[in-house]
């Protein structure tokens, strides 16, 4: 039972030490949008570049929001930042 107890607790510590948007992706997806929105001067191919990394950048803000959620209804001290260091 131990040994259950012990494997949980690691699991969840590393489920807390990354998140989705630990890693940017909405980011990057959004300096894309700008990078395709002002460099490409044929519409046509901004146009279609478009039509696929805005949803893109969309699918990712709701997925990182749901996990923010879902970390502050199951963790709420998980976004509370101590000043330690003032």
């Amino acid at each position: 039972m131990n040994q259950l107890s012990q494997l949980t607790q690691e699991s969840k510590m590393s489920f807390l030490s990354e998140t989705f948007s630990d890693y940017g992706v909405e980011a990057v997806l959004s300096e894309l949008i700008d990078f395709v929105l002002s460099e490409y001067t044929d519409k046509i191919h901004c146009a279609v570049v478009s039509a696929y990394l805005i949803p893109a950048k969309n699918y990712v803000a709701v997925l990182n929001n749901r996990e923010n959620f879902r970390l502050e209804v199951n963790y709420p001290n998980f976004t509370n930042v101590e000043g330690a260091n003032e």
